[in-house]
């Protein structure tokens, strides 16, 4: 038989396979619910018609062996004064307790949920997660993030991760419009990872004391970084690169507070970011642009509105890398931003962050509402 013919046929049977697939009918699913105190040493298997509901109030702990393998649809939705708590295992060392990545699940929602050294994997269609607060005092590997999830929509609003500085924090693979607003994340490295996605927000949230990056963009277009504040980040607050995925681009990032960073911001391998109303405070280097791209594609910033405060004003930019800026204010000359203004710098409080420019020097046409992280 002819090749191209061969393909041709293979196309038509797999167009007339998928044809014949009904859509789940989410109405008519058997619900398998959890109320209560429950103690779970066994792998649960979630049929593709069945619906796996956890109640307000309920307790889960995981044995050993306990874990959820959710093919169907799962959720589970606590109250502000009944949250749900799911509990793993001591025994293991990465304990996997809601298992999702088979691609039939469409709903997978978590309200209200409290989460002890467990991990949650999903290739769900919708993930959702609305004040869910994940702990871990295990020893976890650079392979194990507390949440992994591939493609479909995510958000995680209002809700908390924290660990030992070992494992990733939420790790987000091909998602459309990824969604991290108004949450807390305390030493977990790599806290915020996002690959191979489009669109989506990083907003509103706290990143404190994590030995790596506090959030990570490879092969990322559009995605906004929007009133974030990191605190003492041990390597880089933001990176933002390819990571051999492809390079980031249309990368906003606006009005954020980096102290006593490592690294405030990396820009490598050909990514293009806009920055604008940023205060570095303290931080050692305050941007890092790379260029480990291919086809000599340079690296690019632009950078306005922002304040640099510190004992020097450490800029690293690699040949072949840009960065254009405007209205750059600091308290020591950097030789990288010739241009840039240079006053004595006073903020209100720091010992409390409060970061707002008391002092009266400003760029021409500036002022302390103009420049700089603006406290929302």
């Amino acid at each position: 038989m002819n090749y191209f013919f061969k393909i041709f046929t293979i196309s038509l049977l797999c167009s007339a396979f998928i044809a014949c697939q009904k859509p789940k009918d989410l109405d008519k699913l058997e619900v398998i619910l959890y109320s209560g105190n429950e103690f779970i040493n066994e792998r649960i298997i979630i049929e593709t018609d069945q619906k796996l509901i956890i109640e307000a109030g309920s307790q889960i702990t995981f044995g050993p062996l306990g874990s959820f393998l959710i093919e169907g649809e799962f959720e589970a939705i606590g109250t502000s004064e009944n949250p749900i708590a799911l509990i793993g295992s001591s025994d293991n060392i990465a304990h996997t307790i809601l298992n999702s990545e088979d691609e039939t699940t469409v709903n997978f929602i978590l309200h209200h949920v409290n989460i002890e050294n467990g991990l949650i994997v999903s290739r769900a269609e919708n993930h959702e997660f609305y004040q869910v607060h994940i702990s871990n005092e295990k020893s976890l590997s650079e392979q194990n993030a507390l949440v992994r999830t591939w493609k479909g929509n995510f958000s995680f609003d209002e809700g908390s991760l924290k660990s030992n500085n070992t494992g990733e924090g939420l790790l987000v693979h091909q998602s459309s419009f990824p969604l991290v607003n108004n949450s807390t994340f305390i030493k977990i490295p790599d806290a915020v990872e996002i690959l191979s996605s489009n669109g989506g927000q990083i907003t509103n949230s706290t990143f404190m004391e994590m030995n790596d990056d506090a959030i990570d963009l490879n092969n990322c277009i559009g995605i906004e970084i929007i009133n974030n504040e990191f605190y003492k980040v041990k390597h880089r607050a933001l990176e933002i690169g390819s990571d051999g995925f492809g390079a980031s681009s249309d990368i906003e990032v606006r009005n954020n507070l980096f102290v006593e960073c490592h690294i405030g911001i990396n820009v490598k391998e050909s990514s293009a970011v806009s920055l604008q109303n940023a205060t570095f405070f303290k931080t050692k280097l305050n941007v890092e642009l790379l260029n480990e791209g291919v086809d000599n594609v340079p690296t690019n910033l632009e950078i306005m509105h922002s304040v640099i405060f510190g004992d020097t004003g450490w800029f690293q930019i690699e040949n072949n890398s840009f960065v254009n800026y405007k209205d750059i204010m600091s308290n020591v000359i950097i030789e990288e931003l010739p241009e840039a203004f240079v006053s004595n710098i006073t903020f209100a409080d720091t010992s409390n962050n409060n970061f707002k420019i008391i002092s009266k020097d400003f760029p021409i046409g500036q002022s302390s509402e103009s420049m700089g992280y603006q406290k929302q």
